[in-house]
This record gives C-alpha cells, sequence and structure tokens, in this order.
C-alpha cells in the first residue's frame, strides 16, 4: 500500500468532524430488544406512554443492551426494565442465570422458565428472554414499588418467546 493510501485512510476519519466521530462511539441499542420486546409495548403494559429503549447508560442504571426508561426525555429519566436477549441459547445459558439467585419455577412459559418477582428468566428452543425490573421510587415518602408485577413480566417473555417461533 502506497503511503499516500495509508495516509488517507488514517486522516480520512479525523476530516469527518468530531460529530461523526461522536456518532461512531455512541453505544447502539441491540436490534432485538424492539424485535422481541417493543418499547411501546412495555410502556403500554404499566401505563408509562413515553418509555423508550436507551443505549447503555450506567449512570442511570442502563447497564445492559436493553434499557427502557420511563421517559427519555426526562431530566432524569428512570430505569423500569432490563432485558437480555440470546437467539443462540441453550440449557447452560438457561442454568447460567438461574442459578444466581433464588429462583421458583414458572409453568406454562417456553421451555422452561423461572422467576423472583422481579426478575422472569426463560427459554423456548433457542430463544432466551431475561427480564429484570427496577422499582419506582415515590419521591416524597421514599417508598419503593415495582413498576411490573411477576404477572406482568410473565406476560412480556411470553410475547417475546411467541415472535422466536
Amino acid at each position: 500500500m502506497s503511503r499516500r493510501l495509508v495516509a488517507a485512510l488514517v486522516l480520512l476519519p479525523l476530516c469527518a468532524g468530531p460529530s461523526a466521530l461522536a456518532a461512531q462511539a455512541q453505544p447502539q441499542i441491540n436490534p432485538l430488544c424492539e424485535r422481541y420486546v417493543p418499547a411501546a409495548l412495555v410502556g403500554r403494559t404499566v401505563g408509562q406512554p413515553k418509555a423508550a429503549l436507551i443505549p447503555r447508560q450506567p449512570r442511570i442504571g442502563a447497564g445492559g443492551d436493553c434499557n427502557y426508561v420511563d421517559d427519555p426525555s426526562a431530566a432524569k429519566p428512570h430505569m423500569m426494565l432490563l432485558a437480555d436477549l440470546n437467539e443462540v441459547a441453550s440449557h447452560d445459558d438457561f442454568e447460567h442465570y438461574v442459578n444466581q439467585t433464588t429462583m421458583h419455577a414458572i409453568s406454562g412459559v417456553g421451555d422452561e422458565a423461572m422467576g423472583t418477582a422481579s426478575i422472569v428468566v426463560a427459554r423456548k428452543g433457542k430463544l432466551l428472554v431475561v427480564l429484570s425490573a427496577f422499582p419506582s421510587v415515590d419521591l416524597k415518602t421514599l417508598a419503593m414499588k415495582p413498576y411490573f408485577t411477576q404477572a406482568q413480566l410473565i406476560d412480556l417473555v411470553r410475547q417475546a418467546l411467541a415472535k422466536g417461533s
């Protein structure tokens, strides 16, 4: 390769400007999120019409690939739900999640499913869906309550697994 070509390839991204470089560095949202657990469905489930998927933002607890917040335009959006999706999962992948905490079996959901009050892990075929609900906090009383009931989480998981069939 000629020196001019190498120099052009090295300098080309710099010529694109800082906004182009910043756009390349922005974390992306996994496309599986909207495919299996659409933000509009999440919002309807808990009465949050502005619910949205956001990329990783660890400062607000959005550390996964599929991070759902109540209102992305708020000064401080609150995490409602974190989803982990895998289309090539095995029973061992399922076991990896369920062995991290004490869970109970959930019947009638996929090939296998387990959960707690705020987490549901389910697998159907090669599709693994893990939903973890965050609590909402009443700022006046500091009381915490879950955004989602376990029944709502199970319903979201069932709908996601149905899309994988």
